[in-house]
């Protein structure tokens, strides 16, 4: 009866996927174009049609439906079961819409957790599988172009054997070969500056009243079972 009455209600609209002439899933939604934003009352597909696809299927329609329709921001109640789909679709539970944008608009279900969705107007979300898909593709291939290039193979550094902590990174056989220039030596500059504020930290934490029993390993002779239990 709830849903019917959902369905039926001329404020609502409905995006049904129809499979062999029958309806296999759909998506309850509303809009509030003056708020800038549309809820999505409830989304279901037939318990022997999920996993298949169909549902991200529904939801990229909607998405596309928005970007033309100049309403970019989805908000959704979740229960714990949905939580995961809906972070899959690209909801997030950090809501980023001004509360008085929506409070008073969308009813509050207990238990259930608020999620948005921000639309891009750039992505057409029909066709956002077959995109990154060919992205990967693209990336693949420069990548094995790239391996294709290499002819020699240089074996390991041994100096770190000898003692030695680090080397230059120009000094690594090879390098020079996989494209590295000189202009790389800024990161190695960042991470030095890191470094520094790490090793500040440690030592205020070395210097804490509370940090004696974790300055020196644990002796045996002190307590005799103690690397049993922690390993």
């Amino acid at each position: 009866e709830y849903i019917a009455r959902l369905v039926f209600d001329s404020k609502h609209k409905t995006l049904c996927l129809i499979k062999n002439n029958a309806v296999i899933g759909g998506i309850c939604f509303r809009q509030f174009p003056s708020q800038e934003f549309t809820e999505v009352v409830f989304h279901a597909v037939s318990s022997n049609e999920q996993v298949k696809g169909y549902g991200t299927h529904l939801m990229n329609h909607l998405k596309d439906y928005h970007v033309q329709c100049g309403i970019y921001h989805f908000l959704t109640y979740a229960d714990q079961y949905a939580i995961g789909y809906f972070k899959k679709q690209g909801f997030s539970d950090n809501i980023t819409l001004p509360k008085h944008k929506y409070e008073g608009y969308i009813k509050d279900y207990e238990g259930a957790t608020l999620m948005q969705c921000t639309l891009n107007p750039k992505i057409c979300y029909k066709q956002l599988s077959k995109v990154i898909k060919r992205q990967k593709e693209i990336v693949q291939g420069l990548v094995e172009w790239k391996q294709s290039k290499i002819n020699k193979v240089y074996p390991g550094l041994t100096c770190f054997k000898k003692g030695v902590s680090r080397i230059p990174i120009e000094n690594i056989p090879g390098i020079h070969e996989s494209g590295w220039t000189p202009s790389s030596v800024k990161e190695e500059e960042h991470s030095n500056v890191n470094q520094k504020h790490f090793l500040h930290i440690w030592n205020r934490l070395k210097g804490h009243n509370s940090a004696w029993p974790f300055l020196e390993p644990v002796k045996t002779e002190i307590a005799p079972d103690y690397y049993q239990y922690i390993k």
